[in-house]
């Protein structure tokens, strides 16, 4: 994943995902798909829900969680909840 700084959205969550799942972040993309990633089982689904929440301090709703597939659907959901906080 490309190092912008004008996305600091896309280069946080990526740390996050970097740091959880032991992956490089330059390795991502936003068509990263969960099942290519080792360890993002259901469990690690929620631990990372848990972490991008409470680093953005924001909440999704359930339905938003269960349709994260890709880190770009992950990119998506933060962005639209961030613009609900606001």
């Amino acid at each position: 994943m490309t190092r912008d700084p004008k996305n600091r959205v896309l280069n946080e969550t990526a740390q996050i995902i970097s740091d959880l799942f032991g992956v490089e972040s330059e390795s991502l993309s936003l068509e990263t798909r969960r099942d290519s990633i080792s360890g993002w089982d259901s469990l690690q689904h929620v631990n990372l829900i848990l972490d991008v929440e409470q680093h953005f301090t924001i909440h999704f709703d359930e339905s938003q969680v269960a349709s994260i597939e890709t880190v770009g659907d992950l990119i998506k959901a933060i962005e639209s909840a961030q613009t609900l906080k606001a």
